[in-house]
């Protein structure tokens, strides 16, 4: 974690037991990776989020959505990217994403045969308005995950210098900030 490194604007591929950090715009569609093994066939698949409890964003079983897992705030907003699983994809495809949707994503599979849910991949969905800056803290995600900005860049977008104070990294001159301040 001493060094950031830059953070783009495209999907980090997906794979077992991972953690992605995935940036979205309000409004937007954003689609969440998840690969499950090619080999075994899936007979149900759950995506959830952290903070919802007992209701799940998607399930999918016996080749249809079951609605009534479904937290309402996702209900006609998420589709599969692929129903039929093709090569192990599973991965979420969310509509019309609203600061809401901000949260820790969890994929997972019970393949025909087993009784328990494979845990497959976590995702933390960070989502902005319309020319918000996407800035981090470093306790918010992994080291592979930062987005790097100048002292140039965050002393032109802050208006408090305590602000300013309080994101600034001296040693390396540069900047890393929470999402919502």
């Amino acid at each position: 974690l001493n060094e950031p490194q830059v953070l783009g604007h495209t999907h980090l591929s997906a794979t077992a037991n991972y953690q992605n950090n995935i940036n979205a715009t309000v409004g937007t569609t954003v689609s969440l990776p998840c690969k499950a093994d090619e080999e075994k066939p899936v007979s149900i698949l759950e995506w959830s989020r952290t903070d919802l409890r007992d209701k799940y964003v998607l399930v999918y079983k016996d080749e249809q959505f079951n609605p009534s897992s479904q937290h309402l705030s996702y209900k006609n907003r998420v589709d599969l990217q692929d129903r039929q699983m093709k090569d192990g994809n599973v991965s979420l495809v969310l509509k019309n994403v609203t600061t809401n949707d901000n949260g820790t994503y969890k994929c997972g599979v019970q393949y025909e045969g087993s009784l328990d849910i494979t845990p497959i991949n976590s995702i933390h969905l960070y989502v902005r308005l319309q020319g918000e800056s996407v800035c981090v803290s470093a306790s918010q995600l992994s080291a592979a995950s930062w987005l790097l900005m100048t002292e140039n860049q965050i002393r032109s977008q802050l208006i408090h210098l305590s602000l300013f104070e309080r994101c600034l990294n001296w040693k390396n001159k540069s900047v890393l900030c929470p999402l919502a301040w």
